[in-house]
């Protein structure tokens, strides 16, 4: 992915530019969403926004061959006529592809949130208006930018200024403006671990799709989509940049600010917003992990029971698990399938349906890559190795490159690294990875869970032990 074609209301068309000109915005807090909306969109996230952009019918060339502009103003026309003294609609981030004389073939608008609310309805927006003001005008000019979009009948004009949010509109009325094909994108930012963020989303997404459907009847012409981009370090990131605000958009041409996990998307007409399950299941709060701990001790090894025993228990329950504690029979799926097995970037990104390829972000690792199987790849003289694993240092987990051939971290055990690339592990964030089954020879992603300490003690427990704990004083020790 290019790190081209950035804008922000200059010539300079680097992402690092642009960041330079969100600097000098205003913003309040670190939960602003302008903060992860850039850090997300930046070139360096290709795996994460091709992810996205392919559910939405976008190919990362599409994204390549566009321009984009971070706070993208449209001006609100009558008659071919700017509006006088009216304020423009400020899209978070607009992506126009093929863009000539500033008419578009397609585009997407984008409007991120995250803590925010919805704001105020459209008939409260009128009610503030003066003597002269020039809101009727305003108002007129985005409702003529989205007429071939919308089949609403001019009867129920009343009842939408009543129920739909006025950004909703005009970032509609942006997203239809100057284009063939319009796609309105709102990204919904959320704490991964957080109920009442999830929730939050969930009742946003609800009105969003109601003003789309309801009121303003979107037609075939619009497309509407939301994504819901889960963040996996919130807690981290306060800790460590309460104090910041628009300096983050400095910080972050240099550092990792947000831990984003894999986006959710929904198309608005065909997709069913309950069926969702934003809910991480490989981290836990305390709360939930009081309600799923017997089911994680249920497939783990206890202290005190007899190893033999329990892997023949699991091997007799689970018998899809045809390489369980076998090590002969899992080196053939974690370590390379030929000597020399690598592959581009590019390759590994559409790699196969059943193996999912991620490429780690954390300081020390940005050129390792790790697949859902278990295996780990390693950028060298322009290619990603696979690298073979081995269990060398006797203590039953595997470690990378026994006969030292890359220069690479051959300490750290690859069940670290591949709960960095897909449930946003950090070295020091006080979680333990935990194996659901106890085979060290079984990194695949399904099979390992984020544990705080406490709870990894918990689960690996003695029944006898467990009768004598007091569950919520136990945990909130921590």
């Amino acid at each position: 992915m290019y790190n081209v074609d950035y804008y922000f209301g200059s010539t300079d068309n680097t992402y690092e530019k642009a960041l330079d000109g969100l600097y000098t915005t205003d913003v309040h807090s670190y939960k602003t969403s302008s903060i992860p909306l850039a850090e997300f969109w930046n070139p360096k996230n290709s795996f994460y926004i091709n992810k996205l952009l392919n559910k939405i019918g976008w190919t990362e060339q599409d994204f390549d061959n566009s321009k984009k502009f971070f706070e993208f103003p449209v001006k609100p026309k009558i008659n071919n006529q700017y509006v006088k003294r009216a304020r423009p609609s400020m899209t978070d981030l607009m992506i126009r592809y093929n863009d000539v004389n500033g008419f578009s073939e397609k585009q997407i608008a984008v409007e991120g949130k995250f803590t925010e609310d919805l704001y105020e309805t459209i008939s409260e927006w009128e009610k503030s208006k003066s003597v002269n003001s020039n809101k009727d005008d305003v108002l007129k000019s985005w409702y003529s930018y989205i007429e071939n979009y919308c089949d609403f009948p001019e009867s129920s004009k009343e009842a939408i200024n009543k129920n739909v949010v006025y950004q909703f509109l005009h970032r509609t009325a942006s997203a239809c403006y100057q284009t063939k094909n319009p796609v309105l994108l709102y990204q919904l930012f959320y704490d991964a671990f957080d109920k009442k963020s999830i929730e939050h989303q969930l009742e946003v997404a609800k009105k969003l799709i109601s003003f789309a459907k309801t009121d303003l009847c979107f037609n075939d012409k619009i497309q509407f989509y939301i994504a819901f981009t889960p963040i996996l370090n919130l807690k981290e990131v306060a800790e460590k940049y309460s104090d910041c605000h628009n300096s983050l958009f400095l910080i972050m041409k240099n550092e990792s600010i947000y831990n984003f996990g894999e986006s959710q998307v929904i198309n608005f007409l065909t997709d069913n917003l309950e069926a969702l399950n934003l809910h991480c299941n490989y981290i836990y709060s305390n709360e939930a992990f009081k309600t799923e701990y017997m089911k994680l001790r249920k497939i783990t090894w206890q202290r005190g029971v007899d190893k033999d025993v329990y892997q023949n228990r699991i091997k007799a329950e689970y018998p899809d698990l045809t390489d369980a504690f076998d090590k002969s029979k899992s080196e053939k799926r974690y370590n390379p399938k030929t000597p020399d097995e690598a592959y581009s970037k590019k390759e590994l990104e559409t790699y196969s349906s059943d193996e999912e390829w991620r490429f780690l972000t954390n300081p020390g690792y940005t050129k390792y890559a790790v697949s859902s199987e278990g295996r780990v790849a390693f950028y060298s003289n322009g290619k990603y190795h696979v690298i073979f694993q081995d269990d060398n240092n006797g203590d039953g987990y595997l470690r990378l490159d026994p006969k030292r051939e890359y220069n690479l971290d051959h300490e750290i055990e690859v069940y670290k690294l591949i709960a960095m690339g897909f449930y946003g592990k950090r070295i020091g964030d006080g979680y333990d990875v935990h194996h659901k089954i106890n085979d060290g020879y079984n990194c695949r992603k399904d099979n390992l869970v984020l544990l705080k300490r406490a709870q990894h003690n918990i689960v690996h427990m003695s029944e006898e032990q467990l009768k004598k704990i007091d569950l919520d004083d136990y945990l909130r020790e921590e």
